[in-house]
């Protein structure tokens, strides 16, 4: 079954320890209580897990895959005070790993008119995002629109949203 990012799962082999010599999981890569026969995985990405099994002169494997679903996303905040000393740009963020890039970031006000655009802006990067003016000149504060076109694991998405832009 699959798990979240950040979830873990146990994988139970349903033996008993005091029948075998010995027992190796592999991957130890996510194993979060390495040295146990019944294992907590909590891996980063889908993973292939294989317990090797020594018995005697005998060696069994068991394998088990851990499919892990990523659903981060980047984020953008909801209101912003471009007077403020900590919060005076609204910007793109995500998680540093994710797959991400963005093509495009724009801002209208509410009657569709173009207020910011930037093409190709970094993610995490306030120099990339709308500082709160327009046409050189400080915006009404009020209700703008964002959108974002961008490529999430190679995939394209849309993201639009409402900021709210205070002074």
């Amino acid at each position: 079954q699959p798990i979240e990012r950040g979830e873990s799962i146990v994988l139970n082999p349903l033996i008993s320890e005091s029948s075998l010599d010995d027992f190796e999981w592999t991957p130890s890569t996510g194993i979060l209580n390495p040295g146990e026969l019944v294992a907590e995985v909590a891996p980063e990405q889908t993973t292939e897990y294989t317990l090797t099994i020594y018995f005697g002169d005998c060696v069994e494997t068991r394998s088990s895959i851990v499919e892990v679903i990523d659903r981060r996303d980047i984020y953008l905040g909801n209101i912003f005070d471009a007077s403020s000393i900590n919060d005076r740009v609204f910007f793109i963020q995500a998680a540093e790993d994710l797959d991400v890039s963005v093509e495009s970031f724009q801002i209208q006000d509410r009657w569709g008119n173009l207020v910011f655009e930037r093409n190709a802006p970094q993610i995490n990067d306030p120099s990339s995002g709308w500082d709160g003016y327009f046409n050189n000149s400080k915006a009404v504060p009020g209700v703008y629109v964002y959108i974002v076109d961008y490529r999430l694991y190679g995939e394209r998405q849309i993201k639009a949203g409402t900021i709210t832009l205070i002074r």
